[in-house]
């Protein structure tokens, strides 16, 4: 919490950062619509990391393997090592003891080893890497080395970004994923597999959310927010279409990867496009290379560079200017709720929203229907359409508890629905779990308009690691559903996301980014209303010279 210490705010300008709107600076133009699509491309991307496994690990049908001790022919080998054939289907997973009678024996061990069906055992890791029976959470645990690795990247890099600055970090990270994601490629074995997830993971949540935070400080105040929003949204609208149109396609899982991530090169060019954020160098005080990112924007805007100069010039004064009065900046920031009860807040409450939604999805029925995936993305269309709608005509607070009162009625719904699986049940796990990645990009957003450039990172890091934290506690989830008792877990995430609405409601109506435009407006206004007094004052007290100056 260092980072988020006064003394460290102090020597930030948290006021000059945000008191200007880009329009005035560089204008709107191919700068940011660049930025855009170079977000959108990261979203896509990250989806896409975070997909990949769960499509080259289908479902795929088996059995025991026959051991060659038995000297039966095919089919009397096939009774004596497995289950007679009206329980193969439905216990695959056991074996007859080979130290035993055979047949006459109903004792039973745990298989060891197994067979596949061999038109899809190639189509799928669960065939190569035996990830069945009792080795099958080796696929759950797959999926928290993934959310472990993003919150550790997101955490690092989002504590590393407020210091080095934007660009370098995306820099970095861009080139790690380039070569986990070649390494995850070449990988043939679960532990070589599971390392290069960790990174692919890490690497690629740090790329969106880099992109993410340049767009939202070099956007014009008017609908900042949505067009952060819908970028981010296209790309994972995007990337679950990808995920849909590929799960029908039968190769080799190898291959399957490699075609599924490819796209991902497309977002290399980011590392030679995206350029530091002038916010960021104003907040940090580096006014040379201020001059030098706005001018480079305005170019490519084609915008007045004198005006862009002009504005400049007026930053310079105002960092002097406040440079003196930067203790009291931040209490007319954040006035009676301070920063670290802000940080606190949210990381709370993405903890608590990821809790509840991978408590649904660790608690989702394994129901292999073919139509699953088709519905899921239909549902998550739907929640993007719902929150694009209510950006446009609420705050971004309202949207957010408005978000946290519908997370809170499908968790209500859900710890009784739970108790007897039917379509309904999976109906609103489909629609929890679409609603928490709709809403969790808004909640992204919200962040960054709550805190100050000088910190936007850090708390932006900290807020989604402590939300990939709430996703590995919610594994406790496969606990619960191992004894029946999957409403305990739904209770639990319901009574939490009820506390992060009302903590929600103690926020203060007004941005840290709105408290510093009014506060900047105020400054100017006492400003110029000074220097009127004064001008008036030297007239009335020179009033020869001031009939001389008149025409």
């Amino acid at each position: 919490m260092h980072l988020l210490s006064t003394s460290r705010l102090e020597s930030k300008d948290l006021l000059t950062s945000e008191s200007f709107d880009c329009r005035d600076a560089f204008g709107h133009g191919f700068y940011q619509s660049r930025l855009m699509l170079i977000c959108a491309i990261a979203a896509f991307v990250a989806s896409s990391h975070s997909f990949v496994f769960s499509l080259i690990s289908g479902d795929v049908e088996f059995w025991c393997k026959q051991p060659w001790q038995f000297k039966f022919s095919l089919n009397d080998s096939t009774d004596a090592v497995v289950p007679s054939p009206a329980n193969r289907t439905s216990d695959p997973c056991r074996i007859y003891d080979e130290h035993s009678n055979g047949q006459n024996s109903s004792t039973g061990v745990p298989c060891q080893q197994w067979e596949y069906d061999n038109d899809w055992a190639k189509t799928t890791v669960v065939s190569e890497w035996n990830l069945v029976c009792q080795r099958q959470p080796l696929t759950s645990l797959m999926t928290m080395i993934q959310t472990t690795g993003a919150a550790v990247f997101a955490l690092v890099a989002g504590l590393t970004a407020d210091y080095a600055g934007r660009a370098p970090v995306l820099v970095l990270s861009l080139a790690i994923l380039f070569v986990s994601a070649v390494g995850s490629c070449l990988s043939r074995n679960y532990a070589e597999h599971a390392t290069a997830k960790f990174f692919t993971s890490g690497s690629s949540t740090v790329a969106m959310e880099m992109t993410g935070v340049v767009l939202f400080e070099v956007s014009t105040h008017d609908h900042r927010p949505l067009r952060i929003v819908v970028a981010g949204v296209v790309g994972l609208v995007l990337g679950d279409l990808w995920y849909v149109a590929m799960i029908p396609v039968k190769l080799d899982w190898e291959v399957k990867q490699v075609i599924f991530i490819l796209p991902g090169v497309l977002l290399l060019p980011a590392a030679f496009l995206v350029d530091e954020s002038p916010r960021w160098l104003i907040a940090n005080s580096r006014h040379k290379a201020v001059e030098a990112a706005m001018l480079t924007a305005a170019k490519t805007n084609h915008f007045p560079l004198p005006s862009t100069a002009c504005l400049v010039e007026k930053l310079n004064r105002c960092a002097k200017k406040n440079a003196l009065r930067r203790r009291a900046i931040i209490q007319e920031l954040f006035g009676d709720f301070p920063i670290r009860l802000r940080t606190l807040t949210m990381c709370g409450c993405s903890f608590t929203c990821t809790f509840a939604t991978y408590v649904a999805f660790f608690s989702a029925p394994s129901l292999k229907t073919p139509w699953r995936p088709f519905l899921s993305f239909i549902a998550n269309v739907s929640g993007y359409a719902v929150m694009h709608l209510f950006i446009m005509k609420f705050s971004m607070l309202t949207v957010i508890m408005a978000w946290f009162v519908v997370l809170f009625g499908l968790q209500c719904l859900l710890s009784v629905t739970v108790v007897n699986p039917s379509a309904i049940n999976e109906l609103l796990i489909l629609l929890d779990v679409g609603f928490y990645y709709t809403g969790g990009f808004v909640f992204f957003v919200y962040v960054l308009e709550l805190f100050p450039t000088a910190v936007r990172t850090s708390a932006a890091g900290l807020t989604f690691a402590f939300g990939r934290v709430g996703a590995i506690c919610a594994s406790s989830a496969l606990v619960l559903k191992s004894i029946g008792r999957e409403d305990v877990a739904f209770a639990t995430a319901a009574c939490l996301v009820f506390a992060s609405l009302v903590a929600l409601r103690g926020l203060p109506p007004d941005t840290a980014v709105e408290c510093a435009r009014g506060t900047a407006g105020s400054v100017e206004s006492k400003m110029s209303i000074k220097h009127m007094k004064n001008t008036l004052g030297s007239r009335l007290r020179c009033p020869g010279k001031a009939r001389r100056d008149r025409p």
